[in-house]
């Protein structure tokens, strides 16, 4: 409960005690406080827990609410959740006044009953009677001596409660302080988030301008490449046949290379006879020009040989004159 002086018996039960008071939660969200002899269900005495008739009281405002301690982590609001929820609740001032109220009156019948049957005690109603009311007197004064301890823890129990609540209403305080702050800031966020909310519709427009932009490009690239498949197809096709017709080519050529060397031979063969008939045609010059010496000398002698004719038979013919 948070409340000094409070001690869990069990907590299974969840039975909690304040001072003599023992106060258990039932299945059906009702609270039962046990005070001595006496029972009460949400702030009211049920008939028959001591033969005292009940205690005229609210359900609404006399009910001591107590925290479960079965809730779930699923069952568990958030923070922000639970902050709402506290601001949204009443005051806990009316429910701490009404539980001291109805603590206040239970002690205060308890006490007017307990001393009704002390002053006929002492009046001497009982004291014709056997020992044994003389034994009930004793037990009224225990009882009553009883009630004034309780009344004292309960007094300190008040106490106890009333610095709680200064607690609780500082803390309620806060909680505004807070709550108003985080209303803020919700409002903020949900500002920034319609703000993102548009930002996105208008990103996801542009996204989707953008899927169809490279859709068709992609298209188109898909066509073009397509295209070049073909045109490398058809160049493959083409350097395959040119490798063919390289290779035809090739043997051609070692033919031609072949017929080029034998021509080669031949004519190295053609031009070293060549360069022989040179040699003999040099050397039949020579020897035409020593015959066509031999012949000019004996043209020149044969010419001499007829002028010195000449002269003989001119001096012949002057000799005979």
């Amino acid at each position: 409960m948070g409340f000094p002086g409070c001690d869990a018996l069990s907590d299974d039960s969840l039975r909690i005690k304040f001072g003599d008071f023992e106060v258990q939660p039932m299945d059906n969200d009702k609270v039962i406080v046990y005070l001595d002899d006496l029972v009460f269900v949400d702030g009211v005495l049920v008939e028959g827990s001591s033969g005292l008739p009940s205690v005229p009281s609210n359900n609404n405002n006399h009910s001591i609410p107590l925290p479960s301690t079965t809730t779930t982590l699923e069952d568990q609001p958030t923070d922000q959740e639970q902050q709402l929820q506290e601001s949204q609740q009443s005051s806990p001032t009316e429910e701490l006044r009404a539980t001291v109220a109805l603590c206040n009156q239970t002690i205060a019948d308890l006490v007017d009953k307990k001393l009704l049957k002390f002053e006929k005690a002492q009046r001497g109603i009982f004291k014709k009677r056997s020992v044994s009311h003389h034994r009930e007197r004793d037990d009224v004064i225990r009882v009553l001596n009883r009630l004034s301890e309780e009344s004292r823890q309960v007094v300190k129990i008040h106490h106890d409660m009333a610095g709680q609540l200064k607690i609780k209403q500082r803390d309620q305080t806060i909680l505004k302080k807070a709550v108003t702050s985080f209303g803020k800031e919700v409002k903020a966020n949900s500002a920034a988030r319609r703000v993102m909310k548009d930002d996105l519709a208008s990103k996801t427009v542009q996204c989707r301008e953008l899927e169809n932009q490279l859709k068709e490009t992609n298209s188109r690239w898909n066509d073009r490449l397509a295209a070049k498949e073909q045109e490398c197809q058809r160049h493959k096709k083409k350097e395959m046949d040119m490798t063919h017709l390289l290779r035809e080519k090739s043997q051609s050529l070692d033919i031609v290379t072949s017929e080029l060397s034998n021509a080669k031979t031949k004519m190295t063969s053609l031009l070293e006879d060549n360069q022989q008939l040179k040699i003999e045609m040099s050397s039949l010059q020579m020897t035409d020009d020593k015959t066509e010496t031999i012949l000019d000398s004996l043209r020149f002698k044969d010419k001499l040989q007829a002028e010195k004719s000449v002269l003989e038979s001119g001096l012949r013919f002057w000799r005979k004159n």
